[in-house]
């Protein structure tokens, strides 16, 4: 939950990668603290911790419910769908995921097609699926046009996903989920629902501003000083939280460094322009939604879309031949 900072494991000559957790940051000073006890003195420093999840404070959430916001939080996930599975020799009562956002939608539509390949791989003959999108929002897709989440919601409910709107999760057990004044029996919660910046930035008062969200307010330049950046979902600028917004980000960053090097002065330097995203959220196969500016385009077409989209984006980072494997 801290900024990993690197342990001493030689990629380039010129680069260390160091495996460690920093607990403390002095601008002052320009060094960083980490929990094994070493400081470390940096030149330029770049903070790209992305968020970590909320629960709200609702209680039982985050003993009970799952996740899929880390590989290790997605395989503990997976187990449990084939150990209830292999068990029980049923499915269960209702599938819940809570937060109708881009991750939300997506998993709902999936996951019932998943459930129904892994059911006839265990042997389980009944495989009616009963799924439940929950969103506190008075439509999915809250943050995207109301034509947007007016096609999705058409588009779950063609898939079987009960959606339901204007509903807050108002705690869980081991057997049930409070979803407003109903007790919903379950062991299959998983959360998308909110998220908060990384503590790292509360632990250290005095060395960060942050907004009403928790993200840390950078200047035109990304910058917290001349020598610090922070980047990415912990940053508060335009479209934070998207992938393609962190990498926009770290190109931008990389150039201002590489100028700063050779000479040039921030006040030279161009300020940075936010790249306004385009969004394209699978629900289900050979189905996506698209959202750009006002266009909105849904349907195989958008999905054949994104299907590109992927592949230039993991091209960008792997490499042509690796992303087309993929």
């Amino acid at each position: 939950s801290y900024m990993p900072v690197a342990s001493l494991v030689p990629i380039k000559p010129n680069v260390r990668l160091i495996y460690d957790r920093a607990t403390s940051i002095d601008r002052a000073a320009r060094t960083v603290k980490t929990e094994s006890g070493k400081t470390y003195s940096y030149d330029y420093s770049i903070i790209g911790l992305g968020v970590v999840t909320s629960y709200f404070g609702i209680k039982g959430l985050e003993e009970f419910s799952y996740s899929v916001k880390s590989s290790k939080a997605f395989d503990d996930f997976r187990r449990h769908l084939h150990s209830e599975l292999k068990k029980k020799k049923s499915l269960d009562k209702n599938y819940v995921i809570v937060g109708a956002g881009p991750t939300g939608v997506e998993l709902a539509a999936a996951l019932r097609s998943y459930l129904k390949s892994v059911a006839k791989h265990h042997g389980v003959r009944k495989t009616k699926v009963n799924m439940q999108l929950v969103e506190a929002a008075p439509r999915v897709l809250p943050m995207r046009s109301n034509a947007a989440s007016r096609l999705t919601r058409k588009r779950l409910r063609q898939l079987g996903v009960v959606v339901r709107t204007g509903t807050v999760v108002k705690g869980e057990t081991a057997d049930t989920l409070t979803v407003g004044h109903e007790s919903v029996p379950t062991h299959t919660v998983v959360w998308t629902a909110g998220v908060t910046n990384n503590k790292f930035f509360t632990d250290n008062p005095g060395q960060f501003v942050l907004n009403d969200k928790k993200r840390v307010i950078v200047d035109g330049h990304l910058q917290v000083d001349k020598h610090l950046f922070v980047i990415g979902d912990s940053a508060a600028t335009p479209y934070s939280g998207l992938a393609l917004t962190a990498l926009h980000n770290a190109g931008y960053v990389a150039g201002v460094i590489k100028k700063r090097l050779a000479g040039k002065k921030i006040d030279g330097i161009k300020p940075y322009k936010p790249l306004k995203p385009v969004t394209i959220i699978p629900v289900g196969e050979d189905w996506s939604i698209l959202q750009w500016r006002k266009l909105v385009i849904s349907g195989r077409f958008a999905s054949w879309l994104r299907t590109i989209y992927d592949f230039i984006g993991y091209a960008e980072v792997m490499g042509p031949h690796a992303a087309s494997l993929i």
